[in-house]
């Protein structure tokens, strides 16, 4: 008999009518306002393998290793018992609130760098956010399941070949096509692999064998139509994957899956072509229920959030061509830029030169609006105005894969620095929330004159006052 997977659980009903939430707040009354939402009378909650677990509770949970979440005593029986059946049925895809969770999760130690509970046993940091050797990785799940299961042993052999295959024959020539572009190959991939880990770790359990092949897949193949041409880069990815067909795709279902959540990435229309849900039969009679549409959401936000300063070179940024220089200097203003599922957000950290963030720029032909006569647009306007599509983006995709992650909000972590120090009066923490949306097109949810009007610290204007100042301060005798 053929073994059977299943998912089920109904997505989560998209709010209709909130007005975008945006303040200032600094880290300790921002926490306080957090916990207070999330569990008014009790200790702050902590979202693991899909449901609430309180601070008190974490460290008596942790076992070095998966663990149930809904298990009662007598597991281990339980345990054989499903492992002896036939059929196997997971259910990946139910509500992150749903009180009946009975699902793996992946709990365990302390990073004393960050001081936080981690995901994984022997943490350290890096970067400003825990980079584990053990941290949940959709790559490096998919290789420990494909020691134990036939299925996942053929993804992960077709994966690792077509993965070679495209880092070898085009990520190194996207640079060729599209000169003085910030990162599109190897270094980005590996980013957007480690930002689709980050949304799904608070939910790993979920995953089968195909939708981790999937994830991967998409995330490979994303991109490699710029080393064809930039424009209608996504639509050279069935071209290129049709000449690899047999290397990279058990059948032409999977493959037909793939192209279509990679090519989600762009465009405002991008999620429409996935379905919700298809079932497909891998090459051992196994029948997986996916959700294509809620994967390629994932990788669509995760590549939204895969930027910082390492997509670029700083010691070329100098001679970076006028129509690119604003990508780079945005990128370089980036320190880090993470999904935070256990608060729900994305967390992302600024820091900007101060002579940089009032220095005018070429605006990019999609923001001639916000441009000046001269069609310039100075750097800290054009931060705001990323920051909005990067919300715009959330707000796309996060109402498609609330059967993996919710994500609520983004949290800007802004500074402004002169030389090396940041200025007091520019430091702060701004938090971008949640609107619904009224059907399922693409969002609008302006923020950029908002922000100036709730921040006016930081216009242009205020900031150019307050950098003179300062360098007036530094230079005057004492």
């Amino acid at each position: 008999m053929a073994k059977t997977t299943s998912c089920e659980g109904d997505q989560e009903a998209q709010t209709h009518g909130k007005d975008t939430t945006e303040r200032t707040a600094f880290p300790d009354g921002e926490e306080t306002l957090l916990a207070s939402r999330r569990n008014a009378s009790g200790p702050r909650s902590f979202l693991v393998s899909g449901g609430r677990r309180s601070a008190s509770s974490w460290s008596s949970a942790r076992s070095g290793g998966r663990v149930n979440a809904g298990a009662a005593s007598g597991s281990a029986s339980s345990s054989a018992a499903r492992s002896s059946a036939t059929t196997r049925t997971v259910k990946p895809n139910v509500r992150l609130d749903s009180p009946a969770l009975a699902r793996p999760a992946i709990i365990t130690g302390f990073c004393l760098a960050c001081e936080e509970e981690c995901l994984r046993d022997n943490a350290h940091c890096v970067g400003g956010h825990c980079e584990l050797p053990g941290q949940f990785c959709i790559q490096a799940e998919l290789e420990q399941r494909a020691a134990k299961d036939e299925d996942a042993q053929d993804f992960h052999a077709r994966y690792l070949s077509v993965s070679d295959y495209l880092r070898r024959e085009y990520y190194d020539w996207v640079q060729a096509t599209c000169p003085f572009f910030t990162d599109h190959g190897r270094k980005h991939i590996d980013s957007v692999v480690q930002s689709v880990s980050q949304l799904l770790s608070g939910n790993p359990g979920s995953l089968s064998p195909l939708d981790l092949f999937l994830l991967l897949s998409g995330i490979v193949w994303h991109d490699v139509g710029n080393a064809v041409s930039r424009s209608q880069h996504s639509e050279h990815i069935g071209h290129i994957a049709e000449e690899v067909k047999k290397l990279a795709f058990p059948g032409p279902d999977v493959q037909r899956l793939v192209v279509e959540i990679s090519q989600a990435h762009s465009r405002t229309y991008g999620l429409a072509t996935p379905r919700l849900e298809e079932d497909c039969v891998s090459r051992s009679g196994v029948t997986y229920q996916v959700r294509p549409r809620a994967l390629a959401a994932l990788v669509r936000l995760a590549d939204e959030i895969s930027e910082n300063r390492f997509r670029i070179s700083a010691d070329l940024l100098p001679n970076v061509p006028d129509e690119n220089r604003i990508f780079w200097e945005y990128a370089n203003c980036i320190s880090s830029c993470r999904a935070d599922p256990l608060r729900e957000r994305i967390v992302v950290q600024l820091a900007i030169p101060g002579e940089r963030a009032v220095a005018r720029y070429r605006c990019p032909p999609k923001l001639h609006e916000r441009a000046s006569a001269d069609g310039t647009i100075s750097l800290i306007e054009y931060i705001v105005c990323r920051l909005e599509k990067m919300n715009l983006e959330r707000a796309y995709c996060s109402p498609e894969f609330t059967c993996y992650a919710s994500v609520r909000s983004l949290e800007v972590r802004l500074s402004v620095l002169r030389n090396a120090e940041r200025i007091p009066s520019c430091d702060g923490v701004v938090l971008i929330g949640f609107s619904g949306l009224g059907d399922n097109s693409y969002p609008s949810i302006p923020i950029f004159d908002d922000f100036f009007k709730k921040h006016p610290h930081l216009t242009p204007e205020r900031l150019q006052e307050v950098i003179s100042t300062w360098a007036a301060a530094l230079t005057s005798p004492a």
